[in-house]
């Protein structure tokens, strides 16, 4: 398929400036009752009713787990009533529908995804009967059919009734932390996340500036961590977005400013498995305003990329351009890095009667939009979802083809091909069994002579405070949690163990992998843990905490500075003292920021190449 793509370069600040803008037709899209004129670039095989609401259902949010399982969400007619339906497998028969939340109350706007592990997430809105409003949460295993959900309310999201944020969003990031937005459409939106599903952080206020006609919010986290947040705004006309990395939101930022005062709406995000992000919008084409879509123009999808290397990339990219309007959109990023959109769109027929399509592709290359569900004829399909995982794209559409609408799901294949099934003839008995190839102790294929993190690892190796993977790889680039840090930095620093009978904190019993090495660094004031007596093992350690135990392990004195290192830690940060305290030592560094500017990023996550070389030179410091 042709594109319409609009180079761009960067402009100072928060503008762009349209740079050669060329315009190449784009074909229509085929009426669905035609003959086709060329075949399918996938199969969808035909469409199961999930919902079965027989009074009408609106429209669902789909997950997919890793082995073809697929997960629904929705709210019934009455919208006091939210349920959900699960199959265990590719196009196995859904089963029973289960309320998730059945009350009286006023619910919506249901987000559902799934996380590495194969569990499934989702969130809604509930309003209690006084106005008030506050987001649910529930989750389960892929696998676990019409049961098995844990559904509770956010505390930390109540808004009350005279401000009620009920416009959500939902989205998994690095370690399955789960991410939320709630806001209220011309207010402004907050953050919250977790990493159990039960402890939720404070809510932060996502930075605008938000005028009073921002709406439309939507949430995008990337696999290292980047948040963004995006929304409509219509004094610009246009989608603003904010970025937080490493723990600081960056400029307000306009990423859809062709020049053209045409309203863009609703983003649409996806993480993709580079680190980078993807999003969608739908935006008005003023080359069909007053035409056959009316006054508003017609409305098609516009997709542009986002890469932790390069920024924004200068093409935005119109997938199809057709005489017709578009209301329901989504988007998802398998793990080859291949983006699966699908739409509605009423091309062709009656205004606001649509068909649902699916393109595939990235950068500037699509595919032409295929009709899903083309055997529905002239009934009405609207507001699809999409979840790419495992070798599955899992497609959910809201239709009346059977009377009330309801919701119905299809698939097709990522594109990539699934992993050869494990054979069942046992090898010969005389067969002499072939031995993995040995890693040498303290060499790592990805940890080479040269890396900066070498000489660290190295020595940690030896003194037996760490160690590699079963394929002799390090994996330096990746998260490294607070157990881990614990026991790195108790080995490293060659204390006694300790084993108490009962320990300190809910989380970390007796017998688990990590709790002679907690118990020990807890016993020598290393750490202390939350208030509510849990440590959080499984949390990333972020670089301020990793200071500050590599710090309190060595038992320094505290140093308090008047002037602070690095800019972004200042003298109220909590971490303080003891950041100042470890760069005194030279066991920490920053990053550049500037002419005589240096950043620390306390709240970033630290990686375990970087945690190696900290616990390594605080261990090995005069």
């Amino acid at each position: 398929m042709t594109t319409r793509i609009f180079p761009r370069l960067a402009r100072a600040l928060a503008g762009f400036a349209v740079v050669g803008a060329a315009f190449a037709a784009v074909p229509a899209l085929a009426d669905p009752a035609a003959p086709p004129q060329a075949p399918a670039a996938v199969t969808f095989p035909g469409p199961q009713n999930a919902s079965q609401s027989g009074v009408g259902a609106s429209p669902g949010d789909v997950a997919g787990g890793p082995t073809g399982a697929a997960a629904i969400g929705w709210t019934q007619g009455n919208s006091t009533e939210l349920d959900a339906a699960s199959n265990t497998g590719l196009m196995a028969p859904f089963l029973a529908v289960q309320d998730l939340d059945a009350t009286n109350a006023k619910l919506g706007n249901v987000r559902v995804a799934h996380d590495s592990i194969g569990r499934i997430h989702a969130i809604w809105y509930h309003a209690y009967a006084n106005g008030s409003a506050v987001i649910y949460y529930g989750v389960k295993n892929a696998t676990a059919g019409a049961g098995g959900w844990t559904v509770r309310p956010i505390p930390v999201t109540e808004t009350d009734s005279t401000l009620p944020y009920k416009v959500d969003d939902l989205a998994i990031g690095p370690n399955n932390r789960v991410y939320v937005i709630w806001g209220r459409n011309n207010i402004g939106v907050r953050l919250t996340y977790s990493d159990d599903g039960v402890h939720w952080a404070a809510p932060e206020e996502v930075p605008g500036p938000f005028s009073n006609t921002a709406a439309d919010f939507g949430l995008g986290v990337s696999t290292q961590g980047v948040v963004i947040v995006g929304w409509f705004d219509r004094n610009s006309y246009d989608i603003l977005t904010r970025m937080k990395i490493n723990g600081a939101w960056g400029p307000l930022t306009n990423i859809s400013d062709r020049g053209f005062l045409t309203n863009s709406y609703t983003p649409r995000f996806a993480a993709a498995p580079d680190g980078g992000l993807r999003v969608i919008w739908n935006e008005e084409d003023p080359n069909q305003r007053n035409g056959v879509c009316g006054a508003r123009g017609c409305r098609d999808i516009w997709y542009r990329e986002w890469s932790p290397v390069t920024g924004w990339d200068r093409h935005l990219v119109q997938l199809f351009r057709s005489p017709g309007e578009t209301n329901g959109y989504a988007i998802s990023v398998d793990v080859a890095g291949v983006s699966h959109i699908v739409f509605d769109d009423d091309s062709h027929r009656p205004a606001r009667d649509t068909t649902i399509y699916y393109v595939r592709g990235q950068g500037t290359t699509f595919t032409a939009p295929q009709p899903v569900v083309p055997q529905f004829g002239l009934a009405n399909g609207r507001f699809p979802d999409v979840d790419a995982n495992g070798n599955a794209v899992h497609v959910v559409l809201n239709s009346n083809v059977g009377g009330a609408f309801d919701n119905y799901y299809t698939w097709t294949a990522t594109g990539s091909p699934p992993a050869p099934p494990p054979t069942a003839t046992p090898a010969p008995p005389t067969a002499t069994p072939v031995p993995p190839t040995p890693c040498t102790p303290g060499r790592f294929s990805d940890v080479p002579a040269g890396s900066p993190y070498y000489a660290q690892i190295t020595d940690l190796v030896q003194r037996g405070a760490i160690s590699g993977y079963s394929d002799c790889s390090f994996r330096p680039g990746a998260n490294i949690t607070r157990g881990q840090v614990a026991k790195v930095l108790v080995l490293g620093l060659g204390l006694r163990l300790v084993n108490p009978a009962q320990g300190h904190f809910t989380d970390v019993p007796p017998g688990s992998p990590f709790y002679t090495y907690i118990e020990t660094a807890y016993a020598r004031g290393i750490i202390s843990g939350y208030a509510d007596h849990t440590f959080r093992p499984g949390n990333p350690v972020t670089r301020g905490q990793l200071a500050k135990m590599s710090v309190t392990g060595r038992g320094w004195t505290i140093s308090n500075p008047r002037t602070p290192t690095f800019s972004d830690v200042g003298r109220a940060d909590p971490f303080y003292t003891y950041i100042e305290t470890a760069s005194r030592h030279g066991v920490i560094s920053g990053y550049t920021c500037g002419t005589n500017c240096l950043q620390f990023r306390p709240t970033a996550p630290a990686i375990r190449g970087q945690a190696a070389k900290v616990i390594d030179l605080a261990v090995t410091a005069r």
